[in-house]
C-alpha cells in the first residue's frame, strides 16, 4: 500500500466532498432497504449537511479527519472524535467514535482502511488516555 496517512486541517474539509458522494452513492446500492426509512437526500444535499456537522465537530479541539493519500490523491478518511461516555458502560468519562469510513472503490482491498482504522485508534488514544510515565 502506498497510503500516507495526515490529519487534514479544517479549511480543506472540501476535499472530501467526492469521497462522501461515493460512500452515499455505496449505500444506496449495498442497502436499498433503507429507503424504507425515508427518501434519501440529493447528494449536493447530502454534503452540504454531513460538511455541516464536520465543521462543528472539528471546531473542538477532540476531533480530526485523517485522510490516506496517494500520489496526493485522497483515497479515504475518518473523522474521528472524542465525546463524553454514555452512562451504560464503564468506559471512563470519554469515549472515541468513528463518525465515518469511507474508502474509495479504487483503493478497497488494498490496506487503506486498516491504516485509517490504526491511525484513529492511536489518535484516540492519545486523547483519551494520555501515555503516562511509567511507576517509579
Amino acid at each position: 500500500m502506498g497510503s500516507v496517512i495526515c490529519d487534514l486541517p479544517a479549511a480543506d474539509i472540501d476535499r472530501l466532498e467526492g469521497l462522501w458522494r461515493e460512500l452515499l452513492a455505496h449505500h444506496l446500492a449495498a442497502a436499498p432497504h433503507l429507503a424504507a426509512l425515508g427518501p434519501t437526500r440529493d447528494p449536493a444535499d447530502s454534503w452540504r449537511v454531513r460538511r455541516a456537522q464536520y465543521l462543528q465537530w472539528l471546531a473542538v479541539r477532540q476531533a480530526a479527519v485523517l485522510v490516506a493519500q496517494d500520489g496526493g490523491r485522497l483515497v479515504g478518511y475518518a473523522m474521528i472524535r472524542v465525546v463524553d461516555a454514555g452512562g451504560s458502560w464503564q468506559w471512563g468519562d470519554e469515549v472515541g467514535v468513528l463518525e465515518t469510513l469511507v474508502v474509495a472503490g479504487s483503493a478497497r482491498g488494498s490496506g487503506t482502511g486498516r491504516a485509517l482504522l490504526d491511525a484513529a485508534s492511536d489518535f484516540l488514544h492519545t486523547l483519551i488516555m494520555p501515555v503516562r510515565p511509567p511507576p517509579s
